[in-house]
């Protein structure tokens, strides 16, 4: 029987950085994750009992790196997204896979549209109210409360600390 292979690209890696490596601590190359998520696909393909699978086609979707320019909203910094070292590595990857045998990748969009945080929010942001401390009613050290700027409780009191 013929099987294809679904893979969200964007879920895949995290996991890839998360169980293989961040465990092993050194940075692999996209050719790496490439031949990793091949080989798994294969596996799975192959791991069919009654009869032998055939793999038809592996289906990777992800959506390309932003490569437009953006204003920091905090800095009011311009930043370039097609020249971070993240862009690089996603194209990479993308050309790594496309250059495999029976691999297709579906490409989403972007909209367009940059971040959105609110005026208030910047001027937070800005006079370093960004720190807010939920105790859970109880009492914080006098040495902690200096470096708070706020204090709220979202949660109802439970009985066994009302008096």
């Amino acid at each position: 029987m013929k099987v294809a292979v679904l893979i969200d690209l964007a879920f895949a890696v995290k996991r890839y950085k998360a169980l293989i490596e961040k465990p092993s601590g050194k940075i692999h190359s996209p050719e790496d994750v490439a031949k990793c998520l091949w080989d798994t696909s294969i596996k799975h393909v192959r791991s069919g009992k009654k009869d032998r699978n055939e793999l038809y086609r592996i289906l990777c979707y992800d959506c390309p790196p932003f490569e437009g320019n953006s204003q920091n909203p905090i800095t009011r910094k311009n930043v370039n997204f097609s020249k971070t070292d993240q862009a690089k590595w996603r194209n990479e990857l993308h050309a790594s896979l496309l250059q495999m045998r029976s691999v297709a990748i579906r490409r989403g969009v972007l909209s367009p549209g940059g971040w959105f945080i609110p005026e208030m929010e910047t001027k937070h942001f800005l006079k370093g109210i960004d720190f807010v401390l939920d105790p859970l009613w109880h009492g914080i050290s006098l040495i902690l409360a200096e470096h708070i700027d706020a204090m709220n409780t979202y949660w109802p009191k439970p009985k066994k600390y009302t008096k």
